[in-house]
């Protein structure tokens, strides 16, 4: 079979099986790929003299896995309050989401606190709260703490490591409320801030009245702030129902912000799932396979609309909208969701509103149409694959070959592109598809390089990554029960080659993916060994 080289080109093939009992129509690779090394769960342990502070802080540094000294590569990174507590959690909770392709790789950087046993007293009460209360001695010391995670500690490790100079704060309880107070007194200071649990109740409220002065006067381009509290009536105690109220009311509309309030948790077990929540919506934009629809084109038949879907689940706002008739989708525009039903003629365009990176986006045209016509199935055609040849080196496209090709042969789901090298070659694969029903067939491509599909005589599919940045497309087609010729043309040009072409049949215009018959043949490819 085939290795994909992209994550979540894996996770959907094998969800479409799971799902559908979609058939693996071609599978062409040069070998497995190695899963990336997981990320070090050991810190570097590091002190550094504060002279704002007048003390010596400790910081513990997890760099990401495959980490090199020397290398181009440059890293976000996030500050993690109450270091010596939490940010052991970080690590393998970065190791999944970089996995998933929800974040990039990622330095983390723990903070720890002081503790003076003999006087029974920590620095938390002095650097977390932002004015002198009653009861607290050491309180008030905020102002002093934010000037030392941005005028030494930021510049200190931006000039040991490798970094891209945008960073993110994430604090818990008291150390939320900071993030909150930093957020809204310095927001410069960080790109993007995550709260978890922040105890807005300290004070009788002192961050939300400062929110009520700061929030309408802030600039937020580029800003994201998180907040993870918990459900039900300590929503509302923690005073996080009333930050809620403020940031909806005032927050600029260039602020990107989201506060998640979940249910049966407590203090200390809600930390985890707003690291994860927090993280994810800080990087939402990051990976661009929450706008892998499909299918991208197609010829439809009046009166029968197809559903486009995707692969990802998601619920940001504005997060993901579309237009259908050519136009920029606006924030205000429809927001997509699974299965949103299109008829032709029909542009469509799907946008991705970023917190993180460029916005990106993906447009389909669907073309009103008849179905293909089938063709008699020559003389000595057999199932069980597809006729190549291969061309040595890749001067242009494929077709344009003249003269007898360096190898030929029959190409099946085993079939291994490693065998032809990793040097330039060109390569047609011919023969004769199946339809077993009437109805809507969605072919897929994923290439690393040139390549066409041609169904029925007609070019359905042309993809070229390194023009357009696309490595998979698929196309929605209606055929008749029959045979269908089938030319599959390819061009590779250095490193792995990869190629790959799937299908979902049939699918009826009322069809969903969850919902699509599960009956598909596997032997739907004839051609003869000859040429």
């Amino acid at each position: 079979m085939f290795a994909v080289a992209a994550q979540a080109w894996r996770e959907i093939r094998r969800w479409i099986a799971t799902l559908i009992g979609s058939v693996l129509l071609l599978s062409l690779a040069s070998g497995a790929r190695a899963d990336p090394l997981p990320s070090s769960l050991e810190p570097l342990k590091q002190r550094i003299h504060s002279n704002v502070l007048g003390e010596d802080r400790t910081i513990q540094i997890f760099l990401p896995a495959g980490f090199k000294a020397g290398s181009t590569d440059r890293y976000d990174v996030i500050y993690v309050l109450d270091g010596e507590m939490l940010v052991r959690f970080f690590p393998p909770v970065r190791s999944f989401a970089e996995e998933n392709d929800l974040i990039p790789p990622v330095i983390i950087v723990g903070v720890d606190n002081l503790y003076w046993y003999d006087k029974g007293l920590d620095s938390r009460d002095r650097d977390l709260l932002p004015a002198r209360v009653a009861g607290s001695p050491l309180s008030g010391g905020a102002d002093r703490f934010l000037q030392f995670l941005s005028t030494e500690l930021i510049p200190y490790v931006d000039k040991v490591y490798p970094t891209t100079g945008r960073n993110s704060l994430f604090g818990h309880s008291y150390a939320g409320m900071f993030a909150l107070y930093a957020f809204l007194t310095r927001p410069a200071a960080f790109d993007h801030y995550i709260a978890s649990d922040p105890a807005l109740w300290w004070n009788d409220g002192f961050v939300d009245r400062l929110a009520s002065e700061k929030l309408g006067g802030l600039r937020g381009a580029g800003k994201t702030l998180f907040i993870g509290g918990r459900a039900g009536g300590i929503h509302q105690a923690f005073g996080i129902a009333r930050m809620e109220s403020l940031l909806r009311a005032k927050a600029p509309s260039s602020l990107r912000w989201q506060s998640v309030a979940n249910r049966d948790e407590d203090h200390g077990s809600v930390r985890l799932k707003n690291i994860y929540d927090g993280l994810k919506f800080t990087y939402f934009g990051h990976s661009g396979s929450m706008i892998d629809v499909f299918p991208n084109d197609g010829i439809l038949l009046k009166g029968k609309p197809i559903a486009i879907m995707n692969y990802s689940s998601f619920d940001e706002e504005p997060g993901i909208r579309y237009t259908a008739d050519g136009s920029e989708p606006t924030t205000r525009s429809p927001k997509y969701d699974y299965g949103i039903r299109i008829s032709a003629p029909a542009r469509l365009t799907v946008k991705q509103f970023s917190n993180w990176g460029p916005d990106k986006k993906v447009t389909g045209k669907f073309v009103l149409g008849r179905p293909l016509q089938p063709a008699a199935l020559p003389a000595g055609a057999t199932a069980g694959g597809l006729h190549y040849d291969e061309y040595a080196g890749a001067s242009g496209d494929p077709t344009g070959h003249a003269g007898p090709p360096a190898a030929a042969g029959r190409a099946n789901v085993d079939f291994n592109l490693g065998r032809f090298g990793r040097a330039p070659f060109a390569m047609t694969l011919s023969g004769y598809f199946q339809a077993k029903a009437d109805g809507y067939y969605i072919f897929f491509i994923e290439s690393d390089a040139a390549a066409t599909l041609a169904v029925g005589g007609r070019q359905l599919i042309a993809i070229d990554p390194a023009r357009d940045g696309r490595e998979q497309k698929s196309f929605v087609v209606p055929l008749k029960r029959g045979f269908y010729p089938l030319r599959l043309a390819y061009r590779h040009q250095a490193g792995d080659a990869r190629l790959n072409l799937t299908y979902l049949s049939p699918v009826r215009p009322d069809d969903t993916l969850a919902h699509l018959p599960i009956m598909i043949p596997n032997a739907l490819l004839y051609a003869s060994d000859l040429p």
